[in-house]
């Protein structure tokens, strides 16, 4: 569905996106994710004709999106949530959603989508009522009237609670379901867990991976998360049993992230040996903010997955 090759985009002596390729299948949700300043928002903007390319090539459906002859084309099958939009603040939701939907050929029904997203109380609410959360849920509700075929979201969740933020990843698994294709550009992990097939992490306008989630997991080298709770100061300790990737506590609450597929049992016996107490010790697999810290720090050059 989606092919970029060999994609610049520079602003003056700035190089915002460089040399990036990738691509994505129909029906699959493709993260992208980095610092602040990593060249991801740049590089969607440019894959939906809003900015222009330096160098390179995309298509989207077999579209260019910098043709502007095709741009009718491309937004009948493309729709885009923006990292920040704003609506006139008079503009009440109902009006909006009709506004939104006269542009389309076969709008879905806004007020099963007004349901979906606890905003059909808000028909006839102007913008500005709404809450930081229910401004972004419109967003998305908007940006999904027109059944597309393809949709960009930048910075899906946030302002959203927990619940608002569960409701939108199970409206867009669906959408997955029924063949839609999906671009999510987050610095919410949560997010890449419960949604994402592939991710893809840039750094400094950099694709420096791309993988699925264990793919991402294989290439940090890292093998195991722990978390316990432990009334002593024991990171020194940790340290010295070599293979910690990074030691993080809150007060009596630690965590630990290895490379090293023995190192629980390793920190067990170190408990047992030296007589610390302990407790809560649970053993899982690295996350996925785990993964990327690891990743995006990792020196030097390009580690990229097919």
């Amino acid at each position: 569905m989606i092919n970029v090759k060999n994609l610049h985009v520079k602003y003056g002596s700035l190089h915002a996106v460089n040399d990036v390729s990738f691509s994505v299948q129909e029906g699959e949700a493709f993260g992208i994710i980095g610092r602040n300043g990593a060249g991801k928002t740049t590089l969607v903007e440019t894959m939906e004709g809003l900015r222009e390319k330096s160098g390179g090539t995309i298509e989207i459906n077999g579209i260019d999106p910098s043709n502007r002859s095709k741009k009718e084309e491309l937004y009948s099958l493309v729709s885009v949530q923006l990292q920040s939009t704003n609506y006139p603040e008079k503009a009440k939701v109902g009006e909006l959603c009709r506004l939104f939907s006269s542009f389309c050929s076969n709008p879905m029904d806004t007020d099963a989508l007004l349901r979906k997203f606890d905003l059909l109380e808000k028909f006839k609410s102007p913008v500005s009522n709404l809450s930081g959360g229910q401004k972004q849920k419109l967003s998305i509700l908007l940006a999904l009237i027109s059944r597309p075929k393809v949709i960009f979201l930048d910075e899906l969740t946030t302002g959203l609670d927990a619940d608002a933020r569960h409701e939108l990843w199970k409206a867009l698994k669906e959408l997955k379901r029924d063949g839609v294709t999906i671009v999510l550009v987050t610095h919410f992990m949560d997010d890449v867990e419960m949604l994402c097939d592939r991710v893809g992490i840039m750094r400094e306008g950099r694709l420096i991976n791309v993988g699925t989630k264990d793919e991402l997991v294989s290439a940090s080298g890292l093998a195991k998360r722990l978390t316990f709770t432990c009334g002593v100061e024991v990171e020194p300790k940790l340290k010295a049993l070599d293979g910690a990737a990074s030691i993080s506590y809150l007060g009596d609450q630690y965590t630990v992230v290895t490379g090293r597929g023995d190192f629980p049992e390793a920190c067990l016996d170190l408990f047992a040996r030296e007589n610390i107490p302990y407790k809560d010790f649970i053993v899982s697999r690295p996350t996925m903010e785990d993964v990327f810290l690891k990743l995006v720090n990792k020196p030097n050059g390009r580690d990229l997955i097919a």
